[in-house]
């Protein structure tokens, strides 16, 4: 699974992962989990550059 940011052209990998660890796609509880560190990650990535 992946997210992809079109405004920085940039994708970033979220989760692999095999069906015989998971039957199904991990749960919404821990994709939220990643999805919402990403944003972080993004957020503090925009913020340092706009201090260059």
């Amino acid at each position: 699974m992946y997210v992809v940011c079109e405004t920085r052209c940039t994708v970033y990998l979220v989760w692999v992962y095999t069906h015989e660890e998971f039957s199904k796609r991990p749960s919404d509880d821990d994709l939220r989990g990643e999805f919402i560190s990403i944003l972080q990650n993004e957020q503090s990535s925009n913020e340092a550059v706009e201090k260059l």
